[in-house]
């Protein structure tokens, strides 16, 4: 799903160093992932449609991203990418059982309320790296 953006974003030193970041302050690869992906897919479907959908189907999100594919701009992720990232926590809060029932949640408070680690992933097999050197 982010295949080529992934690499596009990691070429950008500012993004590079935002995820540096959050991994030391203890995210897990696959947040910062599932943040990027949602991103792209709302992206992807926001230029194909016209409007940023309610729900995503799972043929969107099992769909390969190809390189004609649409792609937000390093801009536009910088810009958007910690809504995604928050918007993750509700959505793991969710599959834990756990309803947010706000407008504008807290998001630390909810990290706070789900277990400590929700299954780390090992994903250096996949390439993300986040080195500060370019």
């Amino acid at each position: 799903m982010t295949r080529h953006t992934l690499p596009q974003a990691l070429s950008d030193a500012t993004l590079r160093a935002r995820f540096a970041d959050l991994l030391a302050d203890g995210r897990k690869e696959w947040h910062l992932l599932m943040a990027l992906a949602n991103l792209v897919i709302n992206h992807r479907l926001l230029v194909r449609t016209g409007t940023v959908p309610n729900r995503v189907t799972k043929a969107d999100i099992a769909r390969e991203e190809q390189t004609d594919d649409p792609m937000p701009s390093t801009a536009q992720i910088r810009e958007q990418f910690d809504t995604f990232l928050a918007i993750g926590v509700v959505s793991v809060a969710d599959s834990w059982g756990l309803k947010v029932n706000q407008v504008t949640p807290n998001i630390t408070a909810i990290e706070g309320a789900l277990p400590p680690d929700l299954g780390h992933l090992n994903l250096g097999s996949c390439g993300f790296r986040v080195d500060q050197e370019s």
